[in-house]
């Protein structure tokens, strides 16, 4: 089995900054970010931005290549990698738990409430909001196929109190899609 042309995209990116004869704190300083978020988007722990890439290209220089590689191949595959391997995780699974302290969790969230969380964060555009969102209503669809998971979630209180985009309409739209959720047959009542 290949690999994806995320994988390629941070395969190449290690390998054309040796190759340059940079480190990582070098091109750190050349792409004015640190020599963590470097080492961050090789590892595949932080998932490089068109921006990003953009100043890898006019740093080692490679006549535009990783925009090229964003452009056609790698933007719709820029998840994180531990994000990708816990989707494929969510799709095999037969049994889910999940404790939150903080959000909804993805599964359980409407397109209103994950556009409203996912616009509060200042480094994601228009664009990323809107794929993110996307990405997460088609995780939904494990609990609408016709074997899905059992599925057990403990939310914390403040989850359920907290109010998103000073809107409390749409937390009130939330916590019924949660209760309608939860109604379904293989939803496991918590403990």
């Amino acid at each position: 089995m290949g690999i994806t042309p995320s994988e390629y995209l941070l395969r190449e990116l290690r390998r054309r900054r040796v190759a340059a004869g940079l480190t990582q704190v070098e091109l750190g300083k050349l792409c004015f970010c640190s020599d963590t978020h470097i080492s961050a988007i090789e590892t595949g722990t932080k998932p490089p931005t068109l921006k990003h890439l953009q100043l890898v290209d006019a740093a080692i220089p490679t006549g535009g290549f990783f925009e090229t590689l964003w452009e056609e191949l790698v933007k719709d595959w820029a998840d994180p990698v531990w994000l990708r391997e816990w989707i494929e995780f969510e799709r095999q699974a037969i049994y889910l738990r999940w404790y939150e302290p903080a959000f909804v969790p993805g599964l359980l969230q409407t397109e209103e409430y994950a556009q409203a969380t996912l616009s509060t964060r200042r480094h994601f555009s228009t664009e990323e909001v809107a794929r993110r969102v996307a990405s997460r209503m088609d995780r939904q669809s494990i609990l609408d196929r016709e074997e899905p998971p059992e599925f057990s979630v403990l939310l914390d209180e403040a989850v359920l109190r907290r109010t998103v985009a000073d809107d409390h309409g749409l937390m009130q739209r939330q916590l019924e899609h949660i209760v309608e959720i939860a109604s379904r047959p293989r939803a496991m009542p918590g403990s």
